[in-house]
This record gives structure tokens, sequence and C-alpha cells, in this order.
């Protein structure tokens, strides 16, 4: 596993060398995602900054691949590599966006000082953004359906078996919470215009932008406490920590309410703001303004694509300027990182969660993450005590260089259940009536202790 994780990040680095080289090279009059026209493209002050790019991104590239090889340390915990990989990802893209952005605001500098214009102009004007913000109404009020079904989830689990009349309190609480926020949301949806202008286009354009980011405040505040009240539900089995978690939650969800109106209208009044300035004056901008990020987002409001061309000539881009391309972007933003926090805490569990063994009357329970066992004490015809492993092939479950997990076919015992550390000999092999099953302690005294619990079982028989 060491070996391929160290070949998966020497190719991210070999992508990010090879996306470099073309970002610092002058084609289709560009160079590190600024357009600089012909005439301009043997500037001196162009050639430094390439130069300098070129040679700290060597430095880079060089400083990053050093830091691979303290992966090979956590060989044996797989959780630390994977741990250390995303760790090592993060700091790979994030240093080199922040090197490449540098040195593109530089560049940018000089263009605007000496006035290259390229052939990426666009004019600005009030018709243009009246043609863009035509489809912007505020959100549907079916939408509501979603928190009011939500605020039924603590119902649903009052009528699956959990008697507990806090359940109907809280979907109380969560149904009148949304009510509000819909009353809310009615009226500044459909309230009485303001007059922002004479002009009744900006007019138009100025209300609908009002009620439409108030409508999403109102849904996005209503969505929160929906859920927030439905979580609570897990926590009903112990009232101390729930009425403290209650406490909390109520708390940050006020917060939070306030937070997001203020944001929200923060973000109208820009946005009108601007609209009442074109109302005045258009006027011309650079499409390289429009990249953001060094170069990882585009955001064009007057660009009504979803996908744009990346700069580097490497696949495409989402417009952040579209709904349907925030979209995209949060989701698999919020899915990657579900996806990854799950992943190393599977892996930290299945490192760090200790093999044991517990007897309960006539039961034998072994609990491991994942694929804890139990069986009878009835079902065990036989035990031995080795120093030694059989060659074992994985069926499914975990093998890593400090133990074995799961299922397996094991040379001369067939399919069989492991729960072995490898370097903690000795190892119990107990015979069931349907296969065998392999134990082994982290502490090869807890091992023998086991072993003679199970010898009394079979004596007892």
């Amino acid at each position: 596993m060491t070996v391929i994780i160290v070949l998966v990040m020497i190719i991210i680095l070999w992508a990010v060398y090879y996306s470099s080289s073309l970002l610092c090279k002058y084609a289709k009059k560009t160079v590190l995602g600024v357009t600089i026209p012909d005439y301009a493209r043997n500037d001196k002050k162009i050639k430094k900054i390439i130069s300098a790019a070129n040679k700290e991104i060597r430095i880079f590239l060089f400083l990053f691949f050093i830091e691979i090889f303290p992966i090979l340390l956590f060989y044996k915990y797989p959780s630390l590599i994977i741990t250390y990989l995303f760790i090592w990802i993060f700091f790979v893209f994030f240093t080199f966006n922040r090197l490449i952005s540098r040195h593109r605001r530089t560049l940018m500098n000089i263009k605007e000082e000496n006035q290259w214009v390229g052939e990426n102009l666009k004019t600005i004007s009030i018709d243009t953004e009246v043609t863009r913000l035509k489809d912007t109404v505020p959100i549907k009020k079916k939408n509501f359906l979603i928190p009011f079904l939500i605020s039924t989830l603590p119902v649903l689990v009052f009528v699956s078996g959990s008697k507990d009349l806090v359940l109907l309190f809280l979907s109380s609480i969560s149904f009148l919470s949304t009510c509000a926020c819909y009353i809310v949301y009615s009226f500044l949806s459909s309230g009485e215009s303001v007059e922002y202008s004479h002009n009744t286009s900006v007019n138009l354009m100025c209300n609908r932008i009002r009620r439409y980011w108030s409508s999403c405040a109102w849904f996005v505040i209503a969505i929160a406490e929906s859920l927030s009240f439905a979580g609570l539900s897990l926590f009903i089995n112990n009232k101390f920590l729930f009425w403290n978690i209650f406490s909390i939650v109520l708390s940050v969800l006020v917060i939070f309410g306030v937070i997001t109106v203020m944001l929200v209208r923060k973000k109208s009044e820009d946005m009108c703001k601007r609209i009442l300035k074109l109302e005045k004056t258009s006027f011309i901008i650079d499409d390289d303004y429009y990249w953001k990020g060094g170069m990882l987002f585009y955001c064009n409001f007057n660009d009504r694509r979803v996908w744009v061309d990346n700069k580097t000539s490497l696949g495409y881009t989402c417009n952040l300027a579209s709904r349907s391309g925030r979209l995209f972007v949060y989701l698999s933003s919020v899915l990657s990182i579900i996806i990854i926090v799950s992943l190393i805490t599977l892996f930290l569990i299945l490192d760090f969660t200790v093999f044991d063994m517990k007897f309960q009357n006539k039961e034998i329970a072994i609990s491991a993450p994942i694929y804890g066992y139990s069986f009878s004490a009835k079902d065990i015809k036989d035990i031995q005590l080795s120093d030694k492993l059989p060659q074992v092939f994985k069926i499914n479950g975990a093998a890593t260089e400090r133990y074995l997990l799961g299922n397996f076919d094991v040379t001369g015992y067939g399919s069989s259940k492991m729960y072995v550390y490898k370097e903690k000999s000795p190892f119990i092999i107990i015979e069931l009536s349907g296969g065998y099953v392999f134990f082994g302690s982290q502490n090869p005294e807890k091992t023998m202790e086991y072993y003679e619990r199970l010898s009394k079982i079979i004596l007892e028989k």
C-alpha cells in the first residue's frame, strides 16, 4: 500500500509540473493566465516574472518531493498514511495556487501600468445586466415542503417505538420555526416594491434581486433549523446531554440566522449598487479579471456558460457566477470532504481499535471494528496455541503490516476469521463447527489468559 501511495504522490507532482510548464509558456497570447499582446511578449519585466516563477516552481517541486518520504515512517499504519497523503495533497495545491496567484497578480499590475489591451475586452452596460438578471425570481413556495417534511422526522421516531414526548416537542418547535420562516419569506418575496431609480428596468432588477436573496436567506434558515431539531432526536436517550445540546443549538441557530440575514442583505445591496452604477455609465472590462484564486475559479456574471475552457488549456472549469456552476462546485466539495473524513475515520478505527474477547455465559464475543464475531461455547470443537501463522489470502477484510482482520482463506484451514496482530504471538486457533477463528491480542499475556478460559470451557463440555 505504501508503495502505491508514494507512486500516486509522484504522479501528482508530475501533473503539477506539467500544468506549471503550460502556464509559464507564452501560448495563445497568454502566459500565467494573463492575456499579453504579441508586441509585449518580449518585455523584460514579463521575462523576469516568468523566470522567477519557473525558479520558485522548481524549488516547490523539490521540497514537496522530499516531503513524500516521511510517509514511509507510517508503513504499519494505513490510517496515518491516508491522513498524511490528504494533508500533503492539500498543501501541494494550496502552495502552488498561492505561488501562481502572486506572480499572476504582479503580471496583471504590469499589464495595467502599460495599458496592454488584448482581444478579450468586454463592454458592460445596464442592458447587459438586465438581460442577465431577467430570470432572477424568488425561491418557489413548494421548496418549503422540504423543511416541513424534515420537521416531521422526530414524530416518525416517536411512532416507530421511542414513545418519548420530548420528540413531539422537538417536532412542534421545528414545525413552528419553519412556519415563521415561511411567513417572513412570503412577506419579503411578495411585498411592496422599493423605488431605487426613475428607470423602470433598474427598479425591476433591484427589487427582483432583493426578493430573490431574501427568499434564499429564509429558506436556508428553515432548512438549518429543521435539520438541527431533527438531529437532536439522536440524543433523546441521554436527557442531560440532550438538554445541553438543545441549548447550544438554539443559540447557534439564532446567531446563524442573524449572520445569514446580514450577509444576504449586504449581497443584495452590493448588486443593486452595481446596477445603479451601470445605469449612469457603461465600462470596459478585461476578461482576465474574471479568473480568481490563481485561475482555479472563473466568475463572470455576464457569461451564461456553466463550463468554460481552463486557462491552462487542460480541460474545463465551472463558472461560479452561474447557479449550476456554484451548485456543482459546492456539492462536489462537500461530497469530497465527507468521503475523505469518512475514509480517514474508518482507517483510524481499524488501526487503533484493539481486538478483544468477551465471555458472557455460554457465548464468546470477539469485539473488532466492522468484523466483530460471536459464537456459542457448544460450537467449539478444539483449540490450539501456535507461535506462527500459516499462509493467508484475504477474502474481505484488512491485511496490514500489523494485523489481519476479517475473512481469509488460510492454508490448511480453509475459510477462517482472523483477529490477530502479526508480531504478537502466540495465537489461539479455535476450531468451530462452521470453520476456524484465529485470535491474538496485542498483549501476549491477555492471549494466554483467553486461551486458559477457552481450555476450561472445553473441559467442562
